[in-house]
């Protein structure tokens, strides 16, 4: 019985046996993928690779754009599933060097059959909160706070990240031409993509860099992939394998993703936020027009403040704010009229707005009553028993320390960075 071909092994069991295929390979980057198309293609002309190429042998014949035609107006597939095919068909003859009529197989009015999936942050939450792993978490986090694509993931590496990331609130990461799309090529020369994690996707990168170095038996080192298998030999994920994660999510939560709509979210947050047209295609590593250099570190920063306006939308992590005694404090003091504040100012030849900083400064005691506050609260939560448990706050540069020594996330506070954790 003949072995059935798919994506995962199509050229092992068929692409490897012909040398043009080999030779086209070598300069594309969606092996498996593309590779499938032509087989698919072929299977439909009932013709081999090096068939069709002989069809170009006289470059004036026309036999091979209508076969392509023909193919285009067939009931084979889907629209869109034929017109991929087509293009990679079509970059199989010019990575032979075979030429072809421009319009030979072009689907000229193309319209997407199914719309978009259009998320929402309940949408994004859902599938974060059913992620198995550190490491899938912060791969979701990724993909919808960097707009980064499937392409440049299994590519990047902790060298990618800025070099004090651990101390940034919004982490920067730099990606070189070579693994973005146009690869560096053409007019795509010299184009990088500049973009950032936002705060609770860098949150989620420090809980993922414990786990995988525990598995890894040492720290991560700048060559490493940033995105591994999370099974032995640790190597970086596949294409294949980043897709069926993906995968795996719809299937769980309902919820219809790809990468690609990850894109579109970071897109559409950046656009929200009225951040300059050309500073969303560098976040995004699109090519800008008239551009010359990559970014010096000065204007790297400009990007970064331009990012946070877009931190609101980004930002899916959906969590009640973090009560601060001192801010409660303070929102409670200030919002006593000054009417009522200042009979007493005047009877100790104060300022208002000084009566009020002294009542704030009073920080000592409010802390010791609040910190017996919680205790009982905790008390209470366990049913009238002490649990044990040891609270204490944290900035969020400290975090992967205290992970790495069995403490736990309690809660995070997004503005300010602060950590309450427990153990």
């Amino acid at each position: 019985m003949e072995k059935e071909i798919t994506t995962s092994n199509v050229l092992d069991e068929w692409g490897n046996e012909y040398q043009s295929v080999r030779r086209w390979l070598s300069k594309i980057q969606r092996k498996n993928d593309a590779t499938f198309d032509l087989y698919r293609f072929c299977k439909w002309a009932q013709m081999s690779p090096d068939e069709l190429l002989a069809l170009k042998e006289d470059p004036k014949s026309m036999e091979a754009e209508t076969l392509l035609d023909d193919f285009k107006i067939s009931d084979e597939y889907t629209l869109s599933v034929r017109r991929r095919i087509l293009i990679n068909v079509k970059s199989f003859f010019k990575g032979n060097y075979k030429g072809l009529a421009a319009k030979a197989g072009i689907v000229d009015e193309y319209v997407k059959q199914k719309p978009y999936h259009k998320l929402t942050k309940e949408d994004i939450y859902k599938l974060w909160r059913m992620c198995f792993n550190p490491r899938d978490r912060f791969l979701l986090s990724l993909v919808f706070s960097s707009g980064i694509a499937k392409e440049s993931i299994i590519k990047i590496t902790w060298g990618h990240l800025e070099g004090d990331w651990e101390k940034q609130r919004i982490v920067h990461i730099s990606l070189e031409p070579e693994i973005i799309k146009g690869h560096g090529r053409g007019k795509y020369k010299g184009v990088r993509q500049e973009t950032f994690l936002a705060p609770s996707a860098k949150r989620d990168l420090l809980e993922y860099k414990a786990w995988i170095e525990e598995k890894l038996g040492r720290p991560v080192t700048k060559d490493d992939p940033l995105i591994l298998t999370t099974e032995q030999p640790y190597e970086a994920i596949s294409y294949t394998r980043l897709t069926n994660i993906f995968i795996s999510l719809q299937k769980r939560t309902g919820v219809m993703v790809s990468p690609h709509d990850a894109r579109r979210y970071v897109e559409n947050a950046l656009e929200s936020a009225n951040i300059h047209i050309n500073r969303c295609r560098k976040i995004r590593g699109r090519k800008i027009k008239g551009e010359e250099d990559p970014y010096s570190q000065p204007a790297i920063e400009e990007l970064r403040i331009d990012y946070a306006k877009a931190l609101d939308d980004l930002e899916f992590q959906i969590e009640k704010p973090a009560i601060k005694p001192e801010d409660v404090r303070k929102e409670i003091i200030n919002a006593i009229p000054d009417e009522e504040i200042k009979p007493i100012a005047d009877k100790y030849g104060i300022s208002i707005s000084e009566a009020r900083h002294m009542v704030i400064l009073r920080e000592s005691a409010f802390r010791d009553f609040w910190s017996e506050r919680r205790k009982r609260k905790q008390t209470e939560r366990n049913g009238g028993n002490d649990s044990g448990e040891t609270f204490e706050e944290i900035n969020e540069e400290d975090l992967l320390t205290h992970l790495r020594s069995g403490w736990k996330i309690v809660h995070i506070n997004s503005q300010t960075g602060k950590v309450i954790i427990s153990r």
